[in-house]
């Protein structure tokens, strides 16, 4: 398990070849700005809160 902490700055979804959810997630902290790949899995199980940005 990891857990980190920023804010949501862009939000990318794509349709996998097999068109199965995918995100990219751009968030900053007071340090960095990083990328978080939100694979289909947790896509699926988040999805619900992702596709409101």
């Amino acid at each position: 398990k990891i857990s980190t902490f920023g804010w949501l700055v862009d939000i990318k979804k794509i349709n996998t070849s097999n068109n199965s959810k995918m995100f990219f997630l751009t968030m900053e902290d007071l340090c960095d700005t990083f990328e978080v790949v939100v694979f289909y899995d947790t896509a699926k199980k988040y999805s619900e809160h992702l596709e409101h940005y």
